[in-house]
């Protein structure tokens, strides 16, 4: 694996890094309430992305054993194999992003073979300065709501020399004012390391605007957080859901 990649090279190895994945994530402890609860509720991934993952794991599984044997590898279990591990990197790039959230422990990121904040991706140590800007692409079929992002000013779409960007996104009637304060209660929280950022809105939010913040996330400590510093917020822009 190289020194920027979080993903290894081989199928074999991906694999592996998978398995890893469930196996932790789907680890259950004590509760702070009573009972047992998984490693990925507490540290807030959605656990059925990680059921998710179990099930890739074990197709993936199934078609590389297939093309270990002479008399199975064929065409077709070749191309189903590729398309197998295509989704087992969907899927793992989807877990991924939380593990860079604030409620997820940076210790566990090695047992992930991923690396801490302090050196993930070789990332600015400094507290952003820049802004976020970004526009909206709209899926009318899907309700998918895409937005693009780059540091104001730049000519390229991307997280630039930033480890990751942390999104406020908040839907709300047509007839109610926008949010003026992204730090406010309210809003529902996400991050992702590569634009463009995605959501899928309900059926039952159509008509309805998503307003959207944006801010960028340094990979090491900065001067005002633990995790990582952030960035000025962005302008607070909204979009109709179709």
């Amino acid at each position: 694996m190289s020194g920027k990649s979080w993903l290894p090279g081989k199928r074999e190895d991906q694999l592996s890094m998978a398995k890893v994945w469930f196996t932790v994530l789907a680890e259950t402890n004590p509760a702070p309430g009573g009972g047992d609860q998984t490693n990925a509720f507490a540290w807030g991934v959605p656990e059925t992305l990680v059921m998710e993952l179990n099930t890739q794991i074990s197709a993936c599984a199934e078609l590389l054993a297939k093309l270990a044997d002479p008399e199975t590898s064929t065409k077709v279990s070749r191309s189903k194999c590729k398309t197998a591990f295509t989704q087992l990197k969907k899927k793992m790039r989807a877990l991924r992003k939380y593990f860079y959230l604030d409620a997820f422990p940076e210790a566990e990121l090695v047992r992930l073979g991923q690396l801490p904040y302090n050196t993930s991706g070789g990332a600015s140590i400094a507290d952003p300065t820049d802004h976020v800007e970004f526009e909206f692409i709209i899926d009318p079929i899907g309700r998918k709501i895409i937005v693009r992002f780059r540091i104001l000013g730049s000519k390229r779409w991307g997280k630039g020399r930033y480890h990751s960007v942390e999104i406020r996104y908040w839907i709300l009637p047509l007839d109610e004012s926008a949010p003026v304060d992204a730090d406010a209660p309210g809003w529902q929280s996400d991050t992702d390391t590569a634009s463009p950022w995605e959501t899928t809105c309900k059926g039952e939010d159509a008509g309805k605007r998503i307003w959207v913040a944006m801010r960028w996330k340094n990979a090491s400590t900065g001067e005002s957080n633990q995790q990582g510093g952030r960035g000025p917020w962005s302008e607070i822009k909204g979009v109709v859901i179709p």
